[in-house]
């Protein structure tokens, strides 16, 4: 599966990378920029394959977002992970 969206979405995954670092605070951490990329990455790429789960998961209960409201709060699941300060992690 990496290979296939590496083969098929290299492109768009350098430059999508590339508008996450101008989009952080320049002095965040390398690693954390890096982290917080990956798991956007892997966010979008859950969704885009395993959108099906959301009826599985929602047994009837309740209606599931489809369409651009499931992208909205894609995007805002994601920003607010994106620019979450340092240190803003739950303890478990």
């Amino acid at each position: 599966l990496r290979g296939f969206f590496l083969s098929e979405f290299g492109e768009v995954l350098v430059r999508f990378s590339e508008a996450i670092k101008r989009a952080l605070p320049p002095d965040m951490p390398d690693r954390q920029r890096h982290c917080r990329g990956l798991f956007t990455f892997g966010a979008l790429i859950y969704l885009l394959t395993n959108s099906s789960d959301l009826e599985l998961m929602a047994r009837g209960r309740y209606e599931v977002l489809r369409g651009d409201e499931l992208v909205d709060e894609l995007v805002t699941f994601c920003v607010a992970g994106l620019t979450a300060s340092e240190g803003s992690g739950y303890a478990i």
